[in-house]
């Protein structure tokens, strides 16, 4: 009997399975940063597997972060989880600079961890981001963001957006924006709403464990979605079109899917960034 087989095989570990790439990187996505700060103080070693890895901070999704939610209209000035706008408060801060505040405390606290480089899809979906901020995260080399969504934000100046998209896809630019796609003139991702088996199960005695975790169920919810385009694609069901390519007519308006109508300058920015950078709408081919 060989040395090797006598020794025991010591039992895999929450590290041993979060040092694996694949595994983390499935799983990151679904863990709200919050979460994922909290899990790398429980030990030494958890920090430095969540904190050095650049998967975890590569989805970063800020809709549900409190102190990115924050209103400044009706909360603290400092209210941006660093005293970074109580020390602004001056003639030379912008408005601009003022409804970017929480978000860019959030970025400052990332940046001293060297984690904002990592983050590659940006979801800031309803909150506060002025046009200013959104040419940082284009142009400013700390960012690396390939994939932006701002649908439904506050306090943003949409002529002063279409100027930072002309300006960042002008043809005299040295190089071409790390930005491939913008979310912009859809809808907000609706919450994550429990089935009826999660509801018969939350209210008996019988605990799901960590299957019943909001990002648990997320994830449940798009392996069944996949499930069902997967089935369809096999059997050559035809596959439900998304609104942009039903033959039914506009889709934005008081009648239609969105109510907001956008400004006509928005046909000459996309038509401008085509190939560049990619839009959650398509131009009329009419």
């Amino acid at each position: 009997m060989d040395a090797e087989d006598l020794v025991e095989e010591s039992p895999t570990t929450l590290v041993d399975l979060l040092n694996n790439t694949l595994i983390w990187r499935q799983t990151a996505p679904y863990l709200p940063p919050g979460s994922v700060l909290a899990l790398s103080a429980t030990a030494r070693a958890l920090r430095h597997t969540v904190c050095e890895s650049p998967e975890t901070f590569r989805h970063l999704n800020l809709t549900l972060v409190k102190s990115a939610a924050t209103l400044v209209d009706s909360s603290p000035i400092d209210s941006g989880g660093i005293s970074w706008r109580a020390e602004r408060m001056d003639e030379s801060l912008t408005e601009d600079d003022f409804y970017s505040g929480p978000l860019r405390g959030i970025f400052s606290k990332l940046e001293r961890q060297h984690l904002i480089f990592n983050v590659k899809t940006m979801i800031l979906d309803g909150l506060s981001v002025p046009a200013e901020l959104v040419r940082d995260i284009i142009v400013d080399d700390r960012f690396n963001v390939k994939i932006l969504s701002i649908r439904k934000v506050t306090n943003m100046n949409q002529r002063g957006l279409q100027s930072v998209l002309r300006y960042v896809v002008r043809p005299s630019a040295s190089s071409l924006p790390r930005l491939k796609g913008l979310y912009l003139f859809g809808h907000k991702d609706a919450a994550a709403t429990p089935s009826s088996r999660d509801t018969s199960m939350s209210s008996g005695r019988i605990s799901a464990g960590v299957m019943s975790s909001e990002g648990a169920q997320i994830g449940a919810e798009w392996n069944a979605r996949s499930e069902v385009a997967l089935s369809a694609a096999l059997l050559g069901h035809d596959q439900p079109l998304e609104e942009w390519w039903r033959t039914r007519g506009n889709v934005f308006g008081p009648n239609n899917t969105i109510k907001d109508t956008p400004s006509s300058d928005w046909a000459d920015i996309l038509l401008a960034c085509q190939g560049v950078i990619a839009f959650d709408a398509v131009l009329c081919r009419a």
